[in-house]
């Protein structure tokens, strides 16, 4: 394993040239390139693929999915259709992780978010954390 492999960079912005631009200045030093709600949304699941094209890099899809677990395992099932993505976020509920679980491909990791960082102590409290 190659350093570089261990380098996810987030593509925290909302166009896809953007985006590529940044795939395109970075492929050879970046391992996996995470690809979060505001850039999925704004572009749709094209983004996933043009950068699928343009890179042999993985691909983190941080939708940090949250709904019943029959939609959350259809989304990953499409999710998974997607070339190039290798990881997508849930958040840490045990049946939602069991039905996205239950629809990755094996090449897709579920990877389970269990306390957002934007959160603090009061916001925790009246979550009753």
């Amino acid at each position: 394993m190659e350093a570089k492999d261990r380098l996810i960079f987030p593509l925290d912005v909302s166009t896809s040239a953007q985006a590529l631009q940044l795939v395109s200045l970075l492929d050879q030093h970046v391992g996996v390139f995470k690809i979060g709600l505001e850039l999925f949304v704004a572009n749709g699941p094209k983004i996933v693929e043009q950068i699928a094209e343009e890179t042999a890099a993985g691909i983190f899809l941080d939708l940090k999915l949250h709904d019943i677990p029959a939609t959350v395992q259809g989304a990953i099932q499409h999710a998974c259709r997607l070339k190039g993505v290798n990881f997508i976020t849930v958040h840490c509920v045990p049946k939602l992780m069991e039905a996205a679980v239950s629809a990755a491909s094996a090449r897709v990791k579920i990877l389970a978010v269990t306390v957002l960082t934007s959160l603090d102590t009061s916001d925790l409290l009246a979550l009753g954390i």
